[in-house]
C-alpha cells in the first residue's frame, strides 16, 4: 500500500510497504504497467485469432526465452472472444498435473463457484449431464486434482487409468464452461513431462483451444506432439 516517507521538510519520498507474498511469482505483476506497445505482431495475433475463431484445436508457440511469447498471448488474450484459462509451468513443481490444477481454479472462478473443495464438488457434481454415479467419478476426479487428499487410496497407489483420468477431467471442465469457445494459454510445457503433454493434446476440440508456449527444447524433446497435423 502506498505511504510517504519525510526525508526533511522540504522534500518527500513515495514508497510502498509490503503486505503479503504473492503465492505465485509473475513476471507480469513485477513490469506492472510498464508496457511499451506491441508493434509489429500484426501477423501473429492475426493467426491466433484465425485459429479461435477456425475451430483449431491446438497451437504451440515456440521461441527461445526473452522475445515476447507472454507479451503475444496476453494481447491476443486481451481481445479474444473467448472464456481464457491460464497456466503456466515451473521447473521447481515435482506435481506432475498441477498445471491442470491452475485451469480448473480458473474454470471455477469462471463459472461463479468458490474455489473451495465441498463447494467445488458440489457446483461439479451438480453440472454434469450423466448419471449420478457418473457425476460423482467426474467430480471427485476434477477436484482432486486440486485438493489431491479426495483423490483416495487408487490414485495414491497408481491405478488409476490414465485416459479414464483423462476423460473425467473434461468432462468437468464441459460441466462449467460456458456459452463461448474456451481458450487454455498454458505457458512453458518445456517443463512438461509426457503425461501432462499427453493431456494437453485430448483437450483441444470444437470448443477448446489450448494455446501452449515453449522453449525450442520441447522440440528436440518432444517433436511428434509440436508437428503439424490438419485440422490439429
Amino acid at each position: 500500500s502506498p505511504a510517504t516517507w519525510r526525508t526533511s521538510p522540504a522534500r518527500q519520498a513515495r514508497v510502498w510497504r509490503a503486505v503479503a507474498v504473492r503465492p505465485e511469482r509473475s513476471r507480469d505483476h513485477a513490469m506492472g504497467r510498464l508496457h511499451a506497445p506491441l508493434l509489429g505482431r500484426e501477423a501473429e495475433l492475426g493467426m491466433l485469432a484465425e485459429a479461435l475463431a477456425g475451430g483449431v484445436e491446438r497451437l504451440v508457440l515456440v521461441a527461445p526465452p526473452g522475445v515476447g511469447k507472454t507479451r503475444l498471448t496476453d494481447e491476443f488474450a486481451r481481445d479474444a472472444d473467448a472464456t481464457i484459462l491460464r497456466a503456466r509451468l515451473r521447473p521447481d513443481v515435482v506435481a506432475p498435473y498441477q498445471p491442470v490444477a491452475q485451469l480448473v481454479t480458473a474454470a471455477l472462478v469462471d463459472a461463479g463457484v468458490s474455489p473451495e473443495e465441498d463447494a467445488a464438488y458440489r457446483a461439479v457434481r451438480d453440472r454434469v449431464q450423466a448419471s449420478a454415479a457418473r457425476a460423482d467419478v467426474v467430480a471427485n476426479a476434477l477436484t482432486a486434482v486440486v485438493w489431491p487428499a479426495r483423490a483416495g487410496e487408487d490414485r495414491a497407489a497408481g491405478t488409476v487409468d490414465r485416459e479414464a483420468l483423462f476423460d473425467a477431467w473434461l468432462e468437468g471442465f464441459e460441466a462449467l464452461r460456458g456459452e463461448r469457445r474456451v481458450l487454455w494459454l498454458v505457458e512453458d510445457v518445456h517443463w512438461a513431462g509426457g503425461d501432462l503433454l499427453a493431456f494437453l493434446e485430448r483437450a483441444g476440440g470444437a470448443e477448446r483451444l489450448v494455446l501452449a508456449t515453449a522453449r525450442p527444447s520441447l522440440l528436440e524433446r518432444a517433436e511428434s506432439w509440436c508437428a503439424e497435423r490438419p485440422g490439429v
